[in-house]
């Protein structure tokens, strides 16, 4: 959910999971990351279901992009892991 997020709102974002987590509770991210594949970080993607068209905002983070979001709103990043396709980022709130 996050990369759908406009960057300009994605700290109040984090902010908000936040407030909700107790402390010790976990945060977990997956999702897509930027690997310098062609087009920008920030595209408006078209997709189609049934017989409509849809725009979907996506961000592409990079690594430290995401690390530096999420410890500076939600706490310590105690994996952040890149695979072939997917980026996985824990957290747990202190």
């Amino acid at each position: 959910m996050l990369a759908h997020i406009p960057v300009s709102g994605n700290e109040q974002f984090v902010n908000e999971i936040s407030r909700v987590v107790r402390s010790g509770g976990w945060l977990f991210i997956s999702d897509s990351y930027w690997r310098g594949q062609e087009g920008d970080r920030e595209q408006i993607q078209i997709r189609k279901a049934g017989d409509r068209k849809y725009e979907v905002y996506k961000y592409y983070y990079e690594l430290a992009e995401l690390k530096k979001l999420v410890e500076k709103t939600f706490g310590k990043v105690e994996v952040l892991q890149p695979l072939h396709y997917e980026l996985i980022c824990i957290a747990r709130k202190h």
